[in-house]
């Protein structure tokens, strides 16, 4: 909670932090027409829809296997993040960077809710195989590197067309953290 308390002051200030300018200007240089492919595909697996589907999909699949309340954190976590961002949002009212560009973004900018959600979604999966005792060593550590992939991909998607500053993104991946291990801490300690 530390970190998001941290980029949460940065965010409340009138002018762009120091952090925030600095890696606006290095997302810049890298524009080119294969980044821009590829960062939309990126923010696609980022968007409310694909995160709402894949946490349908996630949990029936994770349901049909392991029994529905053992999935549940799928829906409880994703769930719990998304309202906390956008109470987030509300109550810190931080606006967009102006130089936005290649894909819409509307509402707040601090925190960002792609970077909560994907960190939320992708790391429960992670976290759900992890635990599937039926799944190889192997399998496992793919899933997490592919997790730890898809969220720090995320978050670079928002830089990269500049809809986030870099205290956003951190600021959304430490919130979304902080639920996240609250969570597993009171379903650990209910077992």
């Amino acid at each position: 909670m530390l970190l998001f308390a941290i980029t949460a002051q940065l965010a409340s200030r009138t002018e762009p932090s120091q952090l925030d300018k600095e890696i606006a200007a290095f997302a810049e240089q890298m524009r080119g027409e294969g980044w821009t492919a590829f960062f939309k595909a990126v923010s696609y697996l980022g968007s409310s829809l694909f995160i709402i589907a894949a946490t349908f999909a996630l949990f029936a699949w994770f349901g049909w296997r392991s029994g529905w309340l053992k999935a549940a954190p799928i829906i409880m976590g994703t769930g719990l993040v998304y309202i906390t961002n956008t109470l987030a949002k509300m109550a810190f009212g931080r606006g967009r960077p102006e130089e936005a560009w290649g894909i819409e973004a509307a509402g707040a900018s601090f925190p960002s809710g792609n970077a909560m959600l994907a960190l939320s979604l992708y790391g429960l999966a992670a976290i759900w195989i992890g635990r599937d005792v039926w799944l190889s060593q192997t399998t496992k550590r793919i899933s997490y590197v592919i997790a730890a992939l898809l969220i720090l991909l995320m978050g670079a998607s928002r830089l990269y067309f500049s809809v986030h500053y870099a205290t956003d993104i951190i600021g959304g991946f430490a919130a979304s953290f902080a639920i996240l291990a609250l969570m597993m801490a009171i379903l650990t300690a209910r077992r």
